[in-house]
């Protein structure tokens, strides 16, 4: 939480709302030809974007709406003036220059933004990262900037927790983590989901409100917490993980959109071949040093009527990419507690199952997530507590590149190819085909989870009876526990904190 005193050296910094236009933002609607440009005033004002095809001739312009928002439901509350534009009829492969606002009121900066990503059968370069913070994200934030001005013009994924906190000193924290990604989502498409740091008690108001853009052009949902779109040969669905830690959110009536679109994703595979779901946790994860999230959380998205695990063993997904966890890893193609691995860790050859990335590690407040050394995941291909961000490229249909910069790029890069097609496509790479999949579970018991639950309950001085019957709850385990087995579970299983990996 900030105090009065930091709200005020931030607002003195940043300038919470200011008289111009600022927290400008753009995102994409899945058309090619359209952005949403979005931007916040401290009052009423015209909502006008002028555009052109060079700084010193904005000869085209466009008008949208303005909402309000109050920033919470004190009597400090303050009013938050949303803009947002739809461009339409743009040029591909084109750059336009514009800026927001109005003659009265006043007009922003002059940005610009590319229309490369929009060209039919042309390589995706997206970038991919969650959990960024205002603070501890500097390192990040000027890499992305470098980028950019480098030439990278496509997309970013921000896989939730912004801020850290979007409504913390009355909304000050998220005006200023706004105004501090502008430099970057002003260029770049900033696509989002919801994280569990967005949860203000208000439905994820913050979150709705500052992405609305998203909610009224992109989504047919007409809400930013789930929705799908697609860039050339690939087809995104983001959704929330939220709602499965909140009774309040619409589980049932995500899940069947989830259901849905997913089946047409499938229908027009030969459009858009790669399939990609991104949330905010992970459903399979090896941290230890917050255990629920590894163990309990994780199995609450797996398993159950709205299991998630179900829904990419199904539609074929590709790829789950997610965050949660402040650090980064990479698992074998991996499904209802099955994987495959391959001869080579770096490149997967029609792998049979989902492929999962957790990368949040581009930096927040809180510290990085760790490893033990002994054992994680049997299911995990590479770990790392470092700080970083990835780039996701499809270069065609059969061909996909992953790179995470591992420590911020200083410790190199783990990278990943997904090879996909017939036997005519995929010949060459035999020598990298998979091996046959892990023997089935026996049971549903989470033996990782019950050797974690395990190691913190004999930290807290459960006795044996105590720490087996609740954890063998916690992790499925019930019914070897019952049946006196409980000293066999998670034998092999060995997890010590104190030989936490600190890459």
């Amino acid at each position: 939480m900030f105090s009065r005193f930091s709200l005020l050296v931030l607002c003195a910094t940043f300038a919470c709302v200011a008289a111009l236009p600022d927290q400008v933002h753009i995102a994409i609607t899945g058309n090619p030809g359209e952005r949403v440009v979005s931007w916040v005033t401290a009052y009423t004002a015209d909502t006008i974007v002028q555009y052109g095809s060079s700084a010193s001739a904005l000869t085209q312009e466009a008008k949208g709406d303005e909402t309000t928002y109050r920033t919470s439901t004190t009597l400090l509350a303050r009013t938050l003036h949303l803009h947002d534009v739809l461009l339409s009829g743009l040029q591909l492969n084109s750059r336009y220059y514009y800026r927001v606002g109005d003659s009265v009121s006043g007009w922003s900066e002059v940005f610009y933004f590319d229309t490369k990503i929009d060209v039919p059968n042309t390589p995706v370069d997206i970038i991919i990262y969650g959990d960024m913070g205002v603070s501890n994200s500097n390192q990040t934030r000027d890499l992305l900037v470098d980028e950019i001005q480098a030439g990278f013009s496509s997309l970013i994924i921000h896989t939730g927790d912004f801020a850290y906190n979007m409504q913390d000193a009355d909304g000050v924290v998220g005006d200023t983590f706004m105004n501090l990604i502008q430099p970057i989502a002003a260029r770049v498409p900033y696509m989002v989901c919801v994280g569990n740091h967005e949860n203000d008690g208000r439905n994820f108001s913050q979150y709705q409100a500052r992405f609305n853009g998203i909610s009224r052009y992109t989504a047919t949902t007409k809400t930013n917490l789930y929705y799908s779109f697609n860039v050339n040969y690939v087809h995104f669905v983001a959704f929330s993980t939220e709602m499965y830690y909140n009774t309040n959110q619409t589980i049932a009536e995500q899940y069947a959109w989830l259901e849905a679109d997913l089946a047409q994703a499938v229908a027009n595979r030969d459009k858009q071949p790669w399939i990609v779901l991104f949330g905010h946790r992970p459903i399979y994860c090896s941290n230890v040093d917050d255990m629920p999230d590894c163990s309990s959380d994780a199995r609450t998205l797996r398993e159950g009527p709205y299991s998630i695990d179900n829904l990419l063993a199904k539609y074929n997904v590709d790829i789950f990419y997610s965050a949660h966890e402040h650090s980064y890893e990479l698992t074998w193609p991996v499904s209802k507690g099955q994987w495959q691995e391959f001869p080579n860790p770096n490149v997967y050859v029609n792998p049979i199952y989902t492929v999962n990335i957790i990368a949040g590690a581009a930096g927040c407040p809180e510290d990085l997530s760790y490893f033990d050394s002994v054992f994680y995941g049997p299911w995990s291909n590479y770990r790392s507590a470092s700080y970083g961000y990835g780039h996701f490229m499809a270069h065609n249909a059969t061909h996909l590149h992953w790179t995470q910069n591992i420590a911020e790029g200083a410790e190199g890069t783990n990278d990943l190819w997904i090879i996909k097609g017939n036997a005519t496509e995929v010949a060459e790479h035999a020598h990298n085909f998979g091996f046959p999949p892990s023997p089935a579970p026996v049971d549903e018991c989470d033996e990782y989870c019950f050797a974690t639950c395990s190691s913190v309950a004999h930290r807290q001085g459960k006795s044996v009876e105590e720490t087996h019957t609740s954890c063998g709850a916690s992790c499925n385990c019930d019914t070897r526990v019952s049946a006196g087995k409980g000293h066999e579970i998670g034998k092999k299983v060995r997890v010590e904190r104190s030989r936490i990996l600190r890459h």
